[in-house]
């Protein structure tokens, strides 16, 4: 039925994502920003920082910018273009 397993993957991946109603891939040109709460943010895709600071942390992400304003901020992780930004985070703005 399947000509590889490679074949094979990308056809359960299809299935996967069409029942989840999730995107089959992310580009890794795209950036994607997970939320929990306003206390953690997850960034897949970040490129590097702009601005580090304890109310502010501004991070390029390719063609856009992102800062988070709050208190408390700290980059957490900043690993492989990911980054976990905790704290409180009161504010994210795109540019």
């Amino acid at each position: 039925m399947y000509r590889n397993k490679e074949e094979k993957s990308k056809s359960k991946s299809k299935v996967l994502s069409e029942n989840l109603q999730i995107p089959q891939t992310i580009s890794r040109s795209t950036a994607y920003i997970e939320l929990s709460g306003n206390s953690e943010a997850i960034i897949e895709g970040c490129k590097g920082v702009l601005e580090y600071g304890d109310d502010i942390i501004h991070l390029n992400i390719g063609k856009n910018e992102v800062r988070f304003s709050g208190t408390d901020l700290v980059i957490k992780t900043y690993f492989n273009e990911q980054v976990i930004i905790v704290g409180n985070i009161l504010t994210i703005d795109f540019s």
